[in-house]
Order: C-alpha cells, then sequence, then structure tokens
C-alpha cells in the first residue's frame, strides 16, 4: 500500500533534501512542503494524509510540536525531527508520541528505516484496537482498520462501512456502531450517517450537506448544530 507523506519544514533546502530521499525510495509525497503549522493544518484536513514528517521550530519555535498534538486528533502518524535538540525538547516531544524522533543530520536511509518501521506499528496499533469484524464482497469476515473508513451508512439492518475501494457491511444499528467508535475520529452527521473527520472535504450549512471523500452526504437537521460544535472545538 502506498502512502502519502506531507513534509513540513521551514528550511526549504533540507525539505527538498528529504522529498527526493522519499520520492527516490518510491514514497508517495504531497505535492506541497508546507513551511508552517497553518499550511499543514490546512492540507491535513483537504487532504489524504498517511504519515507527516514534522520539523520541531517552524514559524515560531516550537511550532511542529503545537502542530504534532493536532496531527493526532485526526489519528495521523508523524515523525518528529529537529536540528536544535536538548533534553527539553526530546522531552515535550516524546510525551506526544511520534513513531520516531531523529536529529538532524540524517541521511536517506536512516529517514527511510524510521518511516518503515513507523508505518509497520501504526499498522499493528490500528488493527489491534479494530473493534469491528465485517463482510467483505465474498461474504468473507474481516477485521476493519478504522482509518480507512471513510463513512458509514445505515440501511435497513445493516451498516455498510464505505473504504477507499470497497464497501464492508456489518449487521446492526447506526448507533450500537456509533459507540464503538472515538468521537475523536467520527461525528454523526445524520441519522443515516456516520463520517470520519480526517475525510470530511467541506462542510455546508447552509445547503445542508458534506463531502466526505469527494462524496456528497446530507445533514440531518438534528445534526447539525452538534456537528459545528464538535467543529470549533478540534480548531481551537
Amino acid at each position: 500500500m502506498l502512502h502519502t507523506i506531507l513534509i513540513v519544514d521551514d528550511d526549504p533546502l533540507f525539505a527538498r533534501q528529504i522529498k527526493g530521499e522519499l520520492l527516490a525510495r518510491d514514497y508517495l509525497v504531497h505535492d506541497q512542503i508546507c513551511s508552517t503549522a497553518g499550511k499543514a493544518l490546512e492540507i491535513a484536513r483537504s487532504h489524504k494524509i498517511d504519515f507527516a514528517l514534522i520539523d520541531v521550530h517552524l514559524e515560531v519555535p516550537a511550532a511542529g510540536l503545537t502542530l504534532a498534538a493536532k496531527l493526532n486528533n485526526q489519528n495521523i502518524p508523524f515523525i518528529i525531527y529537529t536540528a536544535h535538540h536538548t533534553a527539553e525538547i526530546f522531552t515535550e516531544a516524546k510525551a506526544l508520541g511520534p513513531y520516531s524522533y531523529l536529529v538532524r543530520p540524517f541521511d536517506g536511509q536512516a529517514l527511510d528505516h524510521a518511516i518503515q518501521l513507523a508505518l509497520r506499528h501504526h499498522a499493528v496499533a490500528s488493527a489491534s484496537t479494530a473493534p469491528f469484524l465485517v463482510k467483505d464482497r465474498q461474504g468473507c469476515l474481516v477485521a476493519l482498520n478504522t482509518d480507512e473508513i471513510r463513512s458509514i451508512q445505515s440501511v435497513g439492518n445493516y451498516c455498510y462501512f464505505r473504504m477507499r475501494e470497497e464497501s464492508l457491511s456489518l449487521r446492526g444499528s447506526l448507533s450500537s456502531v456509533f459507540k464503538d467508535l472515538s468521537d475523536e475520529h467520527f461525528v454523526r452527521t445524520h441519522r443515516g450517517y456516520v463520517v470520519a473527520w480526517r475525510y470530511i472535504d467541506r462542510i455546508n450549512v447552509g445547503e445542508e450537506y458534506l463531502l466526505v471523500d469527494g462524496q456528497r452526504l446530507p445533514i440531518g437537521g438534528k445534526y447539525k448544530r452538534q456537528l459545528l460544535d464538535a467543529f470549533k472545538r478540534r480548531n481551537n
């Protein structure tokens, strides 16, 4: 599986060097290198980002650590690195749960190994917390990785999980499914829909719809206020 990596660094020369090393190893890298935490958050909310490489110091000291804390809320794994290592910075970074911490200078091989280990650990952690066994198109039971869920639709006695390339089903109510999901990563938007925050492209309250990974889904009047309140909390 290919993963899209976002580079966040205000040193354009070093950022381009990292990008070149990743492309040479067949990683997918987001076209835009972010020099500020604000731009990185904007891209993480509007694009499918699987992994982030974050410099500690961006437009202001330690802005990368603030960014890392917010990416945690979107369940986007990351590696933190810095050219200005201190014990204090490491302690602050460690508390955010990065998958690795690197000190510049580091070479492409060291970065590649760190990313491979990080993606592996993240996949194992995600699988170990998967709350559902669902049926695929062949009727086989599979453990569901919740990171891949775009939306969940309730139809009759079944819930259908929309993934990147397929739809999986589970017999049960949407309310019971939603109870087993983290409200940090999912939100109820309609009596028939639950959506993943990280895949929301746009919220149009006036016309009562939202775009989730390119798909237009309704916003129920009953859920409009709680959707907006949750959105404000996430962006504070």
